[in-house]
């Protein structure tokens, strides 16, 4: 792409992506006088969860905490389960673009394509909108808010373009296809991640089979999943604020919290009852108020593994089914790679229509006309294929945009061989430009909204800031970044995370850099460092 051409319509700020970061920055921003506007791809209000519609796409953080803490908000919405599914996340933000008055400065269906950093005058120039039709700003301050999960992740098997039947990606999925459409047919599953986990459970109680492609099982944990009443909520709600300070305060912003102390202290019996305790909540209870020598001492480690194993295998029939789905010895350390939530997903691969394909024992060959074929000549034939492979994330959105920082040096090619921050907010080399929710921010260890308001605040902080100085730019400190980005790895590999084998350190790309993608060290830490920046003058920060 060459240059991009002048525009007469000039922003202080320009946010790109209409999720829970875009709507923040939209309302923040406005409110503090700065001339803002809001471009996404979607049709609508949403982010993610305008593309995650496939059937049983849900949140996995219980109310109130997967929510902004805008009082204009929480006041006058109530959920109706702990855990929203997509529909209803749709609602909730149709209800805040109308308590808000969002849309007025918004524009859908606008893609970004490309965005150049224009050093003479200290502004970003922007390309939206479909060829041939494309819509030119410039904006003094561009702020990406495309979350971590913005570009899809397809299966390298060859062959697909070959196939005949209904195929879909989840992060794709047509709006509308429910899961009743897959009635009678049958269906292959690949994938196991949470998408996976979801479409199990409410396709297989339709097709009339159901194979599930599954390379390492999903050490899944319980949602218990209820109905909730106005009444109970409103009753609460006098404690929401607190509820949402203590976001801040949480390693991964929940309302709950690690067992900081040595696990070593209790006996093994102690170490079981206080296992039954905090399984007894099911959520993520299990997952993050558990020791957190859980993520640094392997053998503490084995301890959850070996309880989880002994919960869920009770729970699954077929001893075949049993031995892969829980086996005894570990396939990685628990917790390390993102379990999901699951309301019925064991008892749905019980029945007799579902059938587990261990990929790494039957290895996939290709795609073919009427299904996939196995690496040992057989051909699986189905009417209609899903692909639960995910996302490349953190980076990968950015691939999609033609971003070029100062002397036209495009971010691909920055991060070509990894990437590299400071706060995992920005990056030296492009500026006035910040990111919120991907790479090197607490992300995916977190509760979203509980890192996308820390974040966020403290960029409409900065954005003030450079007003009221009467700044021109900013940009990143090299040497700090560098800093920042090792302090980030070094985070990372005092854990056990850090060798674990799925998306939180980019291994299921090919060919993508292993690193540390989200901030390890925990919502607390980050909030300190983030302040300590702050209260320096935004310290690592060069501004003229």
């Amino acid at each position: 792409m060459g240059a991009i051409p002048a525009s007469d319509e000039h922003l202080d700020v320009l946010v790109v992506g209409g999720g829970f970061a875009g709507v923040y920055h939209l309302f923040e921003l406005r409110r503090r006088g700065h001339n803002v506007k809001l471009f996404d791809a979607a049709p609508d209000f949403g982010g993610i969860w305008r593309l995650n519609c496939y059937p049983g796409a849900r949140v996995d953080s219980e109310l109130p905490l997967y929510g902004l803490s805008f009082p204009e908000v929480y006041k006058t919405w109530n959920w109706s389960e702990r855990y929203p599914g997509f529909k209803e996340l749709r609602r909730y933000f149709d209800h805040m673009d109308k308590v808000l008055n969002l849309r007025k400065d918004c524009r859908f269906n606008m893609r970004v394509t490309a965005s150049h950093w224009d050093e003479a005058n200290s502004r970003w120039n922007i390309t939206a909108g479909p060829e041939g039709k494309e819509t030119h700003v410039t904006a003094k301050n561009v702020i990406f808010c495309m979350g971590f999960a913005s570009k899809v992740n397809f299966p390298t098997y060859p062959g697909r373009e070959n196939y005949k039947g209904t195929m879909h990606h989840t992060g794709l999925w047509p709006d509308g296809l429910e899961a009743e459409a897959f009635k009678g047919k049958k269906v292959a599953i690949i994938g196991s991640g949470a998408s996976g986990v979801q479409c199990t459970q409410e396709i297989g109680k339709h097709a009339d089979s159901l194979s599930v492609f599954i390379r390492t099982p999903n050490l899944c944990l319980p949602m218990a999943q209820m109905k909730m009443s106005a009444d109970v909520q409103e009753a609460f709600k006098d404690a929401y604020p607190d509820i949402f300070e203590k976001r801040k305060k949480t390693f991964a912003g929940f309302h709950y919290d690690f067992d900081y102390d040595d696990w070593k202290r209790h006996t093994p019996e102690q170490r079981r009852a206080f296992y039954e305790e905090i399984w007894a909540k099911k959520g993520f209870h299990f997952w993050l108020e558990t020791y957190v020598d859980v993520y640094y001492q392997k053998d503490c480690n084995r301890t959850a593994y070996d309880f989880w194993q002994e919960k869920t295998a009770a729970r699954i029939h077929d001893p075949k089914k049993r031995a892969f789905l829980a086996p005894k010895e570990w396939p990685h350390t628990f917790g390390t790679v993102r379990p999901s939530l699951e309301q019925n997903y064991y008892d749905v691969l019980n029945q007799e229509n579902v059938d587990i394909v261990p990929v790494k024992e039957q290895p996939i060959e290709s795609f073919t006309e009427k299904g996939i074929k196995m690496k040992n000549g057989e051909e699986k034939q189905f009417d209609a294929i899903i692909l639960a492979t995910g996302f490349d994330t953190h980076t990968g959105g950015f691939q999609q945009i033609d971003i070029r920082g100062q002397n036209g040096v495009p971010l691909t090619k920055k991060w070509g061989d990894g990437c590299n921050s400071f706060l995992g907010l920005a990056t030296a080399g492009f500026p006035n430009m910040f990111f919120l929710y991907g790479p090197h921010g607490p992300t995916a260890y977190s509760n979203g909204p509980s890192t996308v308001e820390i974040q966020a605040e403290w960029t409409c902080d900065f954005l003030d800031y450079m007003r009221n100085k009467q700044l021109k730019s900013f940009d990143v400190d090299p040497k700090t970044e560098e800093e920042f980005t090792k302090h980030n790895d070094d985070l990372s590999a005092a854990t056990l995370f850090h060798d674990s084998h799925g998306w939180y350190m980019g291994r299921n790309v090919p060919g993508k850099k292993h690193q540390a993608l989200n901030f390890t060290g925990g919502i607390p830490l980050y909030v300190k460092e983030l302040n300590e920046s702050k209260d320096d003058g935004y310290k690592g920060f060069v501004m003229a």
